[in-house]
């Protein structure tokens, strides 16, 4: 049965959190996420059901359809902070 592994990911200044196939989860290795190259595991954690992981990660759009901040709001919240630097 295949396994994801949910790792620290880090790219220049820009740190993620994503599940990675158990095999590539390894600390260091350097890896591209939906062809974006260049993102390197900084630290690998839980272990679970590759399965599990793919019908799970979506479920982040329904929290947003349940909730009252746009993903509109979040980009303007984002450029304002920018601006400001």
């Amino acid at each position: 049965m295949p396994y994801h592994k949910q790792c620290e990911l880090q790219k220049g200044a820009v740190h993620t959190v994503s599940w990675i196939p158990e095999s590539r989860a390894k600390i260091g290795k350097i890896l591209s996420l939906k062809g974006d190259n260049g993102w390197k595991v900084l630290s690998v954690g839980t272990r679970m059901d590759s399965k599990l992981v793919l019908e799970n990660s979506q479920d982040h759009k329904s929290q947003r359809d349940g909730s009252d901040i746009s993903s509109d709001y979040i980009t303007e919240r984002i450029s304002d902070k920018l601006k400001r630097r």
